[in-house]
């Protein structure tokens, strides 16, 4: 007989870790700048910088699940579902009686179970905290989250379709190559489709190409530039034009998009988007700035990339930063509105 353990049946579950929820609540990297603050993240960043330079501090926590077996078996599955009848299950295959499960959505109820063969445990339920930035761990890649989760007007942007973060390797760099794990793990997300932000020297010593064809995704390059390059560089124009009618074809989410750190030029884009659906500026900045916290340095609105952007949509219309982004993308871009509402429709969900 299989028995559940933990978490226990209604617990609710916070999956940011402590830090992370010290560094949104404190207002992101430019308020602790502001105060002088050495806490709760600028320690944690000198020893990025110095001592641990490949962990990555804005992973989430696992939910850690936990059962007793009777018969003292090894192998068991363990579900875990949205739905109470566990239709549409997430399935691991684990030896032993525990496993850390990531990458779970936020503000939602999961219902899970354990099974060995034709034994099955009792169905149990849990609820994790809604919080943002929703960040995951795919292990061997860096700086990765969900657009996800954040309130916009009439509802929240839908969680699970929409990613951000690092590359999936880099032969400069051994660091930065994702395991057969982490590959298994953008499966389970659904990932259809990756979209590479690197440039053409840098393609030339990818493996991705081959790496995301082997997993099963459609892989799209486009060279984009970061911060003000957007606006100064008219060969950038078209490839930000692609881009933007890819987030308008429903058929090609999930989407994971990057370059090589998940920092600047994903960074960018990713302010775009979050204009295009009516993010609030504080969020968008703080996720941001979050990037902080993995093992590429600091990011915050008071540095020079973050005002290139700032400065380059002064000259569009707009009551704020977020109608002028939006202009820019009209008047710039020429991106029409039926792609823009395209674009709201597929992301944002009604409450």
């Amino acid at each position: 007989m299989i028995n559940l353990i933990a978490p226990e049946n209604g617990e609710v579950l916070c999956l940011q870790t402590q830090l992370q929820r010290k560094f949104v609540e404190a207002g992101g990297a430019r308020n602790c700048y502001d105060r002088g603050d050495s806490t709760p993240w600028a320690k944690q960043q000198e020893r990025y910088d110095i001592l641990l330079e490949d962990i990555d501090y804005s992973r989430p926590l696992p939910v850690k699940m936990s059962w007793s077996d009777d018969a003292n078996r090894s192998f068991f599955t363990v579900s875990v579902s949205k739905n109470p009848d566990m239709s549409d299950a997430k399935n691991r295959l684990v030896k032993g009686n525990e496993i850390d499960f990531y990458n779970l959505e936020t503000g939602v109820k999961y219902y899970w179970q354990v099974k060995c063969g034709d034994d099955v445990s009792l169905v149990y339920s849990f609820n994790t905290e809604l919080t943002t930035p929703r960040t995951l761990f795919v292990n061997g890649v860096v700086n990765v989250r969900d657009i996800g989760g954040y309130k916009v007007d009439g509802g929240r942007v839908r969680q699970g379709l929409l990613y951000r973060g690092g590359c999936f390797e880099d032969l400069a760099d051994k660091s930065r190559e994702i395991t057969p794990e982490g590959v298994e793990e953008l499966k389970l997300l659904g990932i259809k489709t990756d979209v590479d932000f690197r440039c053409e020297a840098e393609q030339e010593r990818q493996l991705t190409w081959e790496l995301t064809k082997n997993a099963g995704f459609r892989r799209i390059g486009i060279t984009a530039g970061e911060y003000g390059e957007i606006f100064e560089k008219e060969e950038l124009k078209e490839s930000q034009v692609r881009f933007f009618l890819l987030l308008a074809d429903e058929t090609a989410y999930p989407i994971y998009f990057h370059c090589w750190a998940g920092a600047d030029r994903t960074g960018t884009f990713a302010f775009l988007i979050g204009s295009i659906i009516g993010m609030d500026k504080e969020d968008m900045i703080c996720d941001y700035e979050f990037t902080s916290l993995s093992p590429h340095g600091v990011r915050t609105s008071r540095g020079k990339g973050w005002k290139r952007i700032m400065s380059g949509l002064e000259e569009y219309e707009g009551e704020n930063i977020q109608g002028k982004a939006v202009n820019y993308l009209r008047k710039y871009l020429g991106i029409s509105d039926d792609v823009l509402n395209k674009i709201r429709e597929i992301l944002i969900e009604k409450t």
